[in-house]
């Protein structure tokens, strides 16, 4: 057996140990769908969520699954269940937004994005939203996120690694390597 195998059949001991434990559940399905048994994956996950609906992270990660196994509309229904049940959850929103840009719902995505920059101006919000913009082509909007999030947090490497992108996109490949330098 190899070690997805084995973590599988940890969880599922787990489960049997504590079946009331929703994380077990979480856990069981993530290997599930690495080991693409999506169906079983798909009713851990479901497991998961009725035993603990509050388990935000469980949600984009079915809601991702529905959407491979080609169950679109159960996975907007399901991250819409989860705005309801996490409307302050900045990461959520950050998800929620980037489902919507994959679905060509700019307009939505972006609103989404303002809404968690209300709640919580991370980096991590700041660098989500200069990556859409950067999909949208909106390079001077996605400079100014990025340098805002360089300023609140000088470390952020996925803030150099988005600008070096961003100027990778305009053409501007000597900026875009000094930055990775």
């Amino acid at each position: 057996a190899n070690a997805l195998d084995d973590a599988i059949a940890s969880y599922a001991m787990a489960i049997t140990l504590s079946p009331q434990e929703a994380a077990h559940h979480a856990l069981l399905a993530a290997a599930l769908d690495r080991a693409g048994r999506s169906d079983s994956a798909i009713a851990a996950y479901e497991q998961a969520l009725l035993l603990e609906p509050t388990l935000i992270g469980t949600y984009t990660d079915l809601a991702a699954l529905y959407e491979e196994t080609g169950r679109a509309d159960d996975a907007r229904a399901l991250l819409d269940r989860g705005m309801l049940i996490a409307p302050t959850d900045v990461q959520f929103y950050v998800a929620y937004s980037e489902y919507l840009m994959e679905h060509g719902e700019v307009d939505r995505a972006l609103s989404m994005l303002a809404v968690a920059d209300q709640i919580a101006p991370t980096t991590d919000m700041l660098v989500a939203r200069a990556n859409f913009y950067i999909s949208q082509k909106r390079y001077d909007d996605a400079l100014a996120d990025l340098a805002l999030a360089i300023k609140k947090e000088p470390g952020a490497i996925d803030a150099y690694l988005a600008l070096s992108n961003a100027y990778q996109k305009k053409d501007d490949t000597k900026r875009a390597e000094q930055i990775i330098e």
